[in-house]
């Protein structure tokens, strides 16, 4: 059996002091569905098994009243013999959803009701190269922004990226190989820099990761990228389940009924100082109104993070383009996301680029105000 008291004690303590430990017991009821689960990230047969661009998303509401099935539909204006279905109404990019008529009435459903949204979100690839500035010293400093400089810069040619730490095994470098695969990755830097030169721009941050990328090369080790699964660069999501199961055990978490996950789970034999934990659960989305709503708010959420994963100009060049139904969208979305920051801050939970939390955040103190 896993007894998650020392975990769960150590992140109690980390939050009370942030000064949120209040948030964290207090009593609530959140619904789960996910969007983006590929399971892992790996190479298989020369490709990675998801998009570059890639975003998990596991979240939903946060409400102590509910509403069933029919109420769901009558509410949105669905036919009772029609099935609720994010992946079928949510086709297209961010930019064409923001048009649906039924993405404003799911966004005024939960701003009437007064319901939070709650989400772990991940940005898969980003995931995969965190480890590497874990590795190499000097570099912890500011490491989210150099994490965000380097998932820039191997994004740029995912092919190039793919080939190149193929040909090293990643996340299992060999010690004898450690000078060969940081050569490798400062060649992708150096092309971002001469890229910049051309453009006439300079980023201090590029010039230091190089820096300290040279300086790796006579590294004995990189801890964080060794004696892993060869070509696995993320391990299965069943870890983001588990961490908002450890960190909200004083809440009640309904998840969608995903088979793979509750088999896992159910084999850890997760306790307590010795209690098996209850809090948790997995119900039939077809059953559960607010899981199907849950469902649809990370089909948004999904595609919005995916939309800010861009430079900010043409992040922007789009915001300005939209219509007015979009625009009216896109702030009832970030008033939604603003009320729920005021109500609980740990609801939003990213493993993501600093650039792109913080356009989010940018995003949600313009177009949020009520």
């Amino acid at each position: 059996m896993a007894d998650i008291k020392d975990l769960y004690d150590n992140i109690s303590q980390f939050i009370e002091i942030q000064g949120f430990k209040k948030y964290l017991e207090r009593a609530e009821t959140l619904y789960y569905d996910e969007s983006g689960n590929d399971k892992h990230l790996i190479i298989k047969r020369d490709v990675l098994n998801t998009n570059y661009d890639a975003v998990f998303v596991l979240g939903g509401v946060q409400s102590e009243n509910s509403l069933s099935i029919n109420e769901l539909k009558d509410s949105l204006g669905i036919e009772r013999t029609k099935e609720l279905k994010a992946k079928n109404d949510l086709k297209g990019s961010f930019f064409d959803i923001l048009k649906k008529t039924k993405v404003t009435n799911v966004l005024n459903l939960i701003e009437k009701n007064g319901w939070h949204i709650h989400f772990n979100a991940v940005q898969v690839l980003y995931y995969g190269f965190v480890d590497i500035v874990d590795s190499i010293e000097g570099l912890n400093l500011d490491p989210y922004e150099f994490k965000a400089i380097l998932y820039e810069i191997l994004k740029t040619d995912p092919q190039a990226t793919i080939s190149h730490f193929k040909k090293y095994k990643y996340p299992n470098i060999k010690v004898t190989e450690i000078k060969d695969f940081i050569d490798g990755l400062l060649c992708f830097v150096d092309q971002s820099i001469n890229a910049d030169a051309e453009n006439l721009m300079v980023y201090p941050h590029k010039l230091f990761l190089k820096h300290c990328l040279e300086k790796a090369c006579t590294q004995k080790s990189l801890p964080f990228i060794q004696d892993e699964t060869t070509h696995e660069w993320v391990k299965d999501y069943c870890q983001f389940y588990r961490q908002e199961i450890i960190t909200f055990r004083h809440k009640t978490l309904l998840f969608d009924d995903e088979k793979q996950v509750k088999a896992q789970l159910s084999s850890e034999n997760l306790n307590y100082k010795g209690n098996a934990l209850c809090h948790y659960s997995f119900c039939d989305s077809s059953t559960n109104a607010m899981i199907q709503l849950s469902d649809y708010i990370v089909g948004i959420l999904r595609k919005y993070f995916m939309f800010l994963d861009r430079l900010q100009p043409e992040v922007d060049a789009d915001i300005y383009s939209f219509d007015k139904a979009q625009m009216e969208n896109f702030k009832l979305l970030n008033k939604i996301l603003k009320k729920y920051l005021l109500y609980n801050p740990l609801f939003i939970n990213t493993i993501m680029s600093i650039h792109c939390r913080k356009k989010m955040e940018l995003y949600i103190d313009i177009y949020g105000k009520t």
